[in-house]
This record gives structure tokens, C-alpha cells and sequence, in this order.
């Protein structure tokens, strides 16, 4: 559909070309406005203040192709694709929300695998504008019905002069009236004209003539049609040096002018879009690399730092391999057994030594008289004598002689006994 339409509804106009009075809240940019995005209820815009019709607060741009976030799109994006051989790519600037106007190939640049040149924007063949005229089936008329341009008449002509139709040269012939063969019966425009299987269209009341061959239309090789006249295609588009003023990544368009060419920052077209995506690529990339190597060294040095409190041994948390150390610092003329900490034997923990074992036995006092006799009844047993020793009777001592013991006393009744 953008392609069926006329220019001027794509051509957005210049805001100092409009006349009438600005109106914020009318949806159109007009003079003295930053955007306008319509009435307080319909605006969606977050860039815009529909009250103002100012931009918001960090706002760059809200309108335009090259407008995104609220921030202008970074110079070399681009904001327009080309649509055919004839079209250029246009590029935001880095400076405006705007895209840039349409801009073509240089005229005379070859399109559509060399059938034709590029002219205006366009590639003009007799194959295209046959099916402009009598719809997509129609073709190019045979080289016989071009000879009817050399007639002279209105429909068959090169130009017209004071109101006569002027006929074609014999070179000429390909660049006066257009004739198709085939597709639908009558033309789109104008009215038709047909003889044997050729077929064209003339004027209706003094219009302009829309069934010529256009300027620009390859008429032979190197040669294009120029008001109704074959001439080579440098003398009309007069390009040739053109090229010799843009820098290596730009190209002429058909002003004159250079355009750069697709992902090159305009206006020098000397930064790559590319390349400055791939360096912020690359530069991630490199912080992710260093990222994963300080990781990686990081782990290592904490197994290395695991393996290195391993390989002190079992002893290191011994509270008896401690003691042991503990008491060698202190007596080094003590020689403290010590047992292989690899050896399979000794899967049990380590006993205390009998140092450390609690003292069971009371400490020792002496009196100062002489010992009482040892008593015939079964010694008390000792917590120091070992406990599988074969039972001894003890050998009963005369009893001294002296005062006897006094008799054992008789248990008086209670006083008050318990039923």
C-alpha cells in the first residue's frame, strides 16, 4: 500500500511551512511545540506532556522514526530500508527523531540485473510501465510496433512542439510512444489505441500524455531515453565524477550528493554502527572472560587451601597428639610414645595416657603412731588392686594385750514403736 500511494501523503511537510495557528492537543507538531500527542485522555505518549505539549523531564525526542525510549536511536541506525536497486537506506543521525528524507541511488546507476537505469528513484524498463499501463500479464510490444513512431501522429510520436506531434528519429523510436502487447483490454489510463497485437494509449482532452516512454528507460547499451531522444546515459546523468568527492563509505544519490552507505554514521560516514556494536560486544565478552578466570582461580585456591588443612593430619585436632606436643616442648628430655598417625591398625581413637586419667585413689597419710593390727575380717576392697586377682585370706595378728574392749551394748526398744 506505501508503495501504491502518492508522495505527498508519505512527505511529512516542514513545521515552519504550516500557516495555520499552532493548537497543542491537535495531534500534528506544529510551531512552537516540542510534540503533540493529542488531548490529555487520548495521549499514550510518556515522552510527551499533552498539557504543554512539551517533552517530559530526560526526554530527547517522542516522535519519529529514529526516536525510541524517549532517546534518540545512535547515529548509522537505520530508519529506512531501501526498497528496490534504485533506493538508499537511510540513517539516523544520532542528533534528531527524525529520519532523514528519501534519498535514491544516483541516476544512471544500473538496475534490475542491467535491464535498466536508475532514474529519480526509480528503474524505468518498457517492461514495467507496460504493466503499469495494461496490468501485471501485459508485456513490452514487439520491435515492429515502435516504428509507428516515426509516423508523427498521436499515437505514435517523440515529442511534442506548438502543439504538433513531432515524429521520432530512427534512433529515437524506442524512446516516443510506449506499446504493450497483452494484459487487460483497456489501458489505466487514457484512451486505447490498438493495431494488429500492438497496442497503446493517447490523452483524453488535451491531458498530459502518460502512455510515453519515460525518461531514464534503457533505449540500448550505455544509452537511455532523455526527451524523446537515445543518448548516452553519462552526457544526461553526468555522474561520472561524482564519486571522486565522496569519502570510501559514501555514495551519490540523485542530488548530487553523498549518502553513506548502509551501517556508516552519517555526516562522515568514517564510524561503523557495526563495528561499534561489535566493540561493546567484545568488551562484555571480555569482562565475562575475566569474570569466569577469577572464579576459576578462586576455586582453586580454596581446594588448594581444603587439601593443605587435610594434609596436616588427624593429630592436628587430637587433644592427646596436642598434650603430647605440649608436653615435649616442655620436658624435651621426656620421650612420649607416639603412634603412626597412617597406620590401619589404629582406626580407634587414641586412649588417654594414665597421666591424664582421673585419680581414683586417695592421697596417702601417713600417721604419726604406730600402724593399728590388721583385723581378721575380709579387707575393704581397694580400687587399686586388680579385680581378677585370686581372693587371699588375710592372716589374723595377735591381739595386743592391754585393756580389753568394752561389751557391746544392748539396743534399747523404741520408745514409741510404729504399729
Amino acid at each position: 500500500m506505501l508503495n501504491d500511494m502518492p508522495k505527498c501523503l508519505t512527505n511529512i511537510p516542514d513545521i515552519n511551512a504550516i500557516i495555520a495557528p499552532s493548537s497543542c492537543g491537535n495531534g500534528f507538531v506544529e510551531k512552537g511545540e516540542e510534540c503533540d500527542c493529542g488531548t490529555l485522555e487520548e495521549c499514550t505518549n510518556a515522552c510527551c506532556d499533552p498539557e504543554t505539549c512539551k517533552l517530559t523531564a530526560g526526554s530527547m525526542c517522542a516522535h519519529g522514526d529514529c526516536c525510541e525510549d524517549c532517546q534518540y536511536k545512535r547515529a548509522g541506525a537505520v530508519c529506512r530500508e531501501a526498497k528496490d536497486d534504485c533506493d538508499l537506506p537511510e540513517m539516523c543521525t544520532g542528533y534528531s527523531g527524525n529520519c532523514p528524507s528519501d534519498r535514491f541511488r544516483m541516476n544512471g546507476h544500473p538496475c534490475n540485473n542491467g535491464e535498466g537505469f536508475c532514474y529519480m528513484g526509480i528503474c524505468p524498463t518498457r517492461e514495467s510501465q507496460c504493466r503499469a499501463a495494461f496490468g501485471p500479464q501485459a508485456t513490452d510490444g514487439a520491435a515492429s510496433c515502435y516504428r509507428m513512431n516515426e509516423k508523427g501522429v498521436y499515437y505514435g510520436y517523440c515529442r511534442k512542439e506548438r502543439g504538433s506531434h513531432v515524429p521520432c528519429k530512427k534512433k529515437d523510436i524506442m524512446c516516443g510512444k510506449l506499446y504493450c502487447s497483452g494484459g487487460q483490454e483497456m489501458p489505466t489510463y487514457g484512451s486505447l489505441v490498438t493495431f494488429e497485437y500492438c497496442k497503446a494509449s493517447f490523452p483524453r482532452n488535451g491531458d498530459t500524455d502518460l502512455g510515453m516512454i519515460l525518461n531514464g528507460t534503457k533505449c540500448g547499451d550505455g544509452m537511455v531515453c532523455s526527451n524523446g531522444e537515445c543518448v548516452y546515459a553519462e552526457d544526461v546523468f553526468r555522474s561520472s565524477d561524482c564519486s571522486a568527492k565522496c569519502p570510501g563509505h559514501a555514495v551519490c544519490d540523485h542530488e548530487m550528493q553523498c549518502q553513506c552507505e548502509e551501517g556508516w554514521a552519517p555526516p562522515n560516514c568514517d564510524s561503523s554502527s557495526t563495528v561499534t556494536s561489535f566493540a561493546i560486544i567484545a568488551g562484555v565478552l571480555v569482562v565475562l572472560t575475566v569474570i569466569v578466570i577469577a572464579a576459576i582461580l578462586l576455586f582453586r585456591f580454596r581446594v588448594f587451601k581444603k587439601s593443605s588443612h587435610t594434609r596436616r593430619g588427624p593429630g592436628a585436632t587430637n587433644q592427646v597428639f596436642v598434650d603430647q606436643e605440649q608436653r615435649q616442648r616442655e620436658h624435651p628430655g621426656l620421650a612420649v610414645p607416639t603412634q603412626k598417625i597412617n597406620d590401619k591398625k589404629y582406626l580407634l581413637p587414641v586412649p588417654p595416657l594414665q597421666e591424664n586419667k582421673p585419680q581414683l585413689q586417695s592421697p596417702i597419710i601417713r600417721p604419726k603412731g604406730p600402724p593399728p593390727p590388721v583385723p581378721c575380717t575380709k579387707p575393704a576392697f581397694s580400687h587399686t588392686q586388680d579385680m581378677f586377682a585370686p581372693e587371699k585370706k588375710p592372716a589374723c595378728l595377735p591381739v595386743p594385750k592391754g585393756k580389753p574392749p568394752p561389751p557391746p551394748k544392748a539396743l534399747k526398744p523404741p520408745i514409741n514403736p510404729r504399729v
